[in-house]
């Protein structure tokens, strides 16, 4: 599984190493906020939930670069998972390159395209 937001707590500290690793490609928001402290905080009460399952993080406006959207993926949110999806797809393909001590953060390494389209909840 592939979260857009962060997975380890920031320790007071405004970025991580990943995150600073991750501003190459994309700004990223200091974790020291209330938003982002708030974030982390669900992203790690649900990663404790998903014992057996991997989880990484990675910055959907970072994957943008690397991965061109086709199609109506609907809202921004929709559009967001669709780039984390794809940071996965790259990664179990061993297309990716990873961040953080140990790997947590994930960018696709090479340039490829997503084609998605805009399919209303109602209908599925």
């Amino acid at each position: 599984m592939v979260m857009d937001g962060p997975l380890t707590p920031a320790d007071g500290r405004p970025f991580r190493r990943r995150d600073v690793e991750f501003r190459r490609f994309a700004p990223v928001l200091p974790l020291t906020t209330p938003g982002m402290k708030a974030l982390a905080s669900r992203c790690l009460r649900l990663v404790e939930k998903l014992d057996d399952v991997e989880v990484l993080e990675t910055f959907p406006r970072a994957v943008e670069r690397f991965v061109k959207v086709k199609g109506e993926p609907g809202d921004d949110h929709a559009r967001d998972a669709c780039l984390c999806c794809a940071a996965g797809i790259a990664h179990l393909l061993g297309l990716s390159v990873t961040f953080g001590r140990r790997p947590e953060g994930v960018l696709p390494l090479r340039p490829f395209e997503v084609r998605v389209r805009n399919v209303p909840l109602s209908s599925l």
